[in-house]
């Protein structure tokens, strides 16, 4: 299981702050490091108890919603991305493959 089917296995289970925590230890490139930073922000604010005790249930799983909407589009971003820069490294690899062995028969 990688970290993404992981991250998105703890917000089905409400552990967000696990997947957070998850998503962190992996390479993000500093603007994705920065947008996890923000919806991490968005959550703590949501979680503190000065917010909890002002929100009605409704605005508070409606907030709760709308960050969770956001992580998991950001992990399936992230997801993408990754394996879109894997698929651009094989394809280079079989094409300087293609090339030697074309090279060889010459």
């Amino acid at each position: 299981v990688n970290v993404f089917q992981r991250c998105r296995s703890f917000i089905a289970e409400d552990k967000i702050e696990k997947a957070f925590l998850e998503l962190e230890k992996e390479n993000l490139s500093s603007s994705q490091r920065g947008d996890l930073t923000s919806i991490r922000y968005r959550y703590k604010k949501l979680e503190s108890d000065d917010n909890r005790k002002l929100l009605t249930r409704d605005e508070y799983y409606t907030g709760l919603s709308k960050i969770t909407h956001d992580f998991i589009a950001f992990i399936n971003e992230i997801e993408a991305a990754q394996l879109k820069k894997a698929n651009t490294r094989t394809r280079s690899r079989w094409w300087r493959l293609v090339a030697s062995a074309l090279a060889i028969n010459e």
